[in-house]
């Protein structure tokens, strides 16, 4: 059955439906059913007083409405979602869930906006709106429609800013600009990025083509059609840890049983919890080698596991035979520091990856990172140097972005410029 679209909360159930039939037959209908233009075809509210007079046999002409005119669908559903907020008896978890649905299907309602409509306060809004964001169940958005209908150049909210963050924002007119462009919310992230941006103003982009460089945005679930069969040499890359992402393994698997030259390798840095997982999805495809142990100086606390983490696996698999050179299986780190996070919140050491490709790719080869982020893998192929071509590939725009001013600045360094 086609679900009604202004239906926004979850039918009652029976013995709830069964109450407002009694209601219904010894009081009759209280609160007219609210419809569009379209009558009883367009229920925005009552929904189930229409469904129970029905079925005690009254005429659509028994039934009390009201019509209102002139509303956007986004508009319909604002409003069945604020009158089902301000009568029915919801949990607070119900009630959170209808705000958070309502800030995704309108995210460009101002919070005071949606707070007036929906009969909640704004800090309810703007609090569950900072959570989606944080989440990345949600972007930001750079225009905003506020009480009055106008839109606007949503502000930009900086909470708590640091001193450096304030005189950024108080003396750096370009950082302000991409933030609100970019929807970036991080006042450090983007400086940096506004620095590279300055560094690099000067570099073709032709210098992706003629370095063998490519970024592509796609999501790897889709299978990465546009990367050629068995044109890359090794895969390395720092894959999603948590267990949400588990099905992105097999993919990785797939895809690399198909892109892969015979012999070569993929090396998938992976979360401790999840590598037995990981490794049976993967293992779907490609050949399981060896486990390659990442050691760390520093030792974070896991106090959930009682334990001290030093090390990360990269899992090593191949296409068939593996027919490089002889590896060690135990690499040691250099000191982490926060310069590893710089460009994503999830950053690796650049010289942990660099050791890899200098390890695994022959001159002349081509290293692949399905899940690139900011590229940190791009950046060491780039600093490793002998001819190695690039094939960086994210779900996420600007991390695409991120990673194009990153591979410039890095051939800058290293003298590969046009």
């Amino acid at each position: 059955m086609k679900k009604d679209p202004y239906q926004t909360f979850k039918p009652l159930n029976t013995e709830a439906f069964a109450g407002l039939l009694e209601s219904i037959k010894l009081l009759g209908i209280l609160q007219p059913v609210i419809t569009d233009e379209k009558k009883f075809k367009g229920i925005i509210d009552g929904h189930h007083r229409y469904k129970a007079a029905k079925s005690l046999g009254w005429k659509d002409d028994d039934i009390p409405y009201t019509i209102v005119t002139g509303l956007s669908e986004d508009a319909k559903r604002l409003l069945s979602r604020s009158l089902n907020i301000a009568r029915r008896q919801l949990s607070s978890a119900d009630r959170r869930q209808a705000i958070i649905d309502q800030i995704k299907e309108t995210p460009h309602l101002s919070d005071r906006k949606l707070a007036k409509e929906l009969g909640v306060s704004n800090g309810t809004v703007s609090s569950l709106r900072r959570q989606l964001v944080d989440s990345d169940e949600l972007c930001n958005v750079t225009q905003i429609t506020g009480e009055d209908g106008i839109t606007r150049r949503r502000p930009i909210v900086v909470r708590n800013p640091s001193r450096y963050e304030a005189a950024v924002l108080r003396d750096n007119p370009d950082t302000i600009k991409m933030m609100q462009d970019k929807e970036l919310t991080n006042v450090t992230y983007t400086q940096r990025l506004v620095n590279l941006s300055a560094q690099t103003e000067s570099v073709s982009d032709n210098v992706f083509d003629e370095n063998r460089i490519k970024l592509i945005h796609a999501d790897l679930r889709d299978g990465l059609p546009m990367i050629e069969d068995n044109s890359v040499d090794v895969i390395i890359m720092d894959a999603p840890y948590e267990r949400k992402h588990l099905e992105l393994y097999e993919h990785i698997g797939s895809i690399g049983q198909r892109i892969l030259k015979d012999g070569g390798s993929a090396l998938v840095m992976a979360g401790q919890a999840i590598v037995p997982e990981a490794i049976t999805a993967i293992h779907k495809h490609l050949e399981w080698h060896w486990l390659i142990t990442l050691l760390y100086t520093r030792k974070p606390l896991l106090a959930h596991k009682r334990l001290y983490a030093n090390s990360k696996p990269v899992l090593w698999f191949s296409k068939g035979q593996y027919s490089g050179k002889i590896q060690a299986d135990v690499i040691q780190a250099p000191e982490s520091g926060e310069e590893w996070k710089e460009y994503h919140p999830h950053g690796q050491s650049v010289e942990v990856f660099k050791t890899l490709v200098e390890a695994f790719c022959p001159e002349n080869g081509v290293v692949a990172d399905l899940t690139c982020g900011a590229s940190t893998t791009g950046v060491a192929v780039v600093l490793a140097g002998r001819n190695r071509g690039y094939m960086g590939v994210d779900i996420d725009e600007q991390h695409i972005e991120t990673s194009r001013l990153r591979i410039k600045a890095a051939l800058v360094e290293a003298g590969r410029k046009t």
